[in-house]
């Protein structure tokens, strides 16, 4: 009596488990499924956006490329026997723009480093473009910006790579090269050697073949930054020295005056013996 007594009680527990989930079913299913709804809607929306996120970087580094490449073209401008310029400012001022939007979607230092330092060459490639005869009456063949305006914005970037990303080596390496290049072009050679011995001070293995580079600009700063000699000193050593082989023009007199041997009285001028008087 007793066991079935238990077994009664056990399937009487279970009729009213099912009777309890279902009672919860139907007042609580519609807020479960609910749940899960936003669970997987919200999976979703993190799978798309990283997937667009990758994307995005992607592009980000096609674009830097194609900034770099434009860059190149700048600083290999070659003009023609006709004027013509291989690239004129006008094709490529997007650039500036362009990396502008990188600096902005970038999420790698690395990336926004090099779109800095990108930034920084861009202008410097401007500030060095020729001046072309026909850019007077052509605007697109002159820079939008004053020269002394571009070498401020290249400065500018340049720094703000030494500032902002200190850990990206080859970035800061490139910036202090640039810094020494515009510090040189405005005469101030005491910043142009700060900025290469501090590349020769990096201890990085990464730095060692430009620390090379540096030591050679270092020397070829000490000859660039000697004062040109004028006034006297300089007149003097601008006088050409005659050959050794040339004749002067100012033999002293006594020289001249001197006898030749064709002035010596010759045997036939003296008094013969047969013109002596005879006694």
């Amino acid at each position: 009596m007793k066991s079935e007594h238990r077994h009664d009680l056990k399937t009487n527990d279970l009729a009213k488990s099912l009777l309890t989930f279902q009672d919860y079913a139907r007042e609580y299913g519609g807020r479960v499924i609910l749940g899960l709804v936003i669970v997987i809607l919200a999976i979703v929306l993190i799978m798309q956006r990283m997937g667009n996120t990758g994307a995005t970087q992607a592009k980000v580094r096609d674009d830097l490329a194609y900034a770099r490449n434009q860059i190149d073209r700048l600083n290999h401008i070659r003009v023609f026997d006709d004027g013509r310029p291989s690239v004129r400012p006008a094709e490529v001022d997007s650039v500036r723009k362009l990396l502008q939007e990188i600096r902005d979607k970038a999420t790698d230092k690395s990336v926004l480093a090099a779109a800095t330092v990108a930034l920084g060459d861009y202008s410097w490639a401007l500030a060095n473009y020729p001046d072309l005869p026909a850019a007077t009456t052509q605007p697109s063949l002159k820079p939008d910006k004053d020269r002394a305006d571009l070498l401020k914005d290249a400065q500018s970037a340049y720094q703000q790579v030494i500032t902002e990303y200190p850990d990206d080596i080859l970035s800061n390496i490139t910036a202090r090269f640039g810094l020494a290049a515009v510090a040189e072009n405005q005469s101030n050679w005491d910043e142009a050697k700060k900025q290469y011995e501090a590349v020769k001070a990096m201890s990085t293995p990464a730095a060692d073949t430009y620390k090379i580079l540096a030591d050679a600009k270092l020397k070829q700063l000490e000859a660039i930054r000697q004062p040109v000699l004028i006034g006297t000193v300089a007149e003097k050593a601008e006088l050409p020295k005659p050959p050794a082989t040339a004749p002067t023009t100012t033999a002293p007199a006594t020289t001249q005056a001197m006898p030749t041997p064709t002035t010596k009285p010759s045997a036939t001028t003296r008094p013969s013996p047969t013109t002596k008087p005879t006694k």
